[in-house]
């Protein structure tokens, strides 16, 4: 594991839940972590967020402060119906992507 996808429990406020609609476009999301690559002791840069079949469904970046290893990320997706998502880090080591976390939306 490479980081999260923070998964918030269902009776979480919506300001903590750390995936959320973007905008008035019931179709737009929003998701965040945090990753840290163990093995290269890098914070990967790029995140991919997909369906089940790996459709890829929007993209995040990392780099963005937290306490601890790692760095924060934040990405933008857009999906319908609601799916059930993963997200993952693509390691700077190339051609490997390692899983975050995910979420059933649906």
């Amino acid at each position: 594991m490479c980081g999260s996808l923070t998964t918030p429990a269902p009776e979480m406020p919506r300001r903590h839940r750390r995936i959320s609609a973007a905008g008035t476009d019931p179709d737009a999301w929003r998701g965040r972590g945090w990753v840290w690559d163990p093995n290269q002791q890098t914070v990967p840069r790029q995140i991919v967020i997909a369906d089940a079949s790996g459709r890829v469904l929007g993209y995040g970046l990392s780099g963005f402060p937290r306490r601890g290893e790692g760095a924060d990320w934040h990405g933008h997706f857009t999906m319908a119906p609601l799916v059930s998502i993963t997200a993952y880090a693509l390691l700077e080591s190339g051609g490997t992507a390692c899983p975050l976390g995910n979420w059933p939306l649906k």
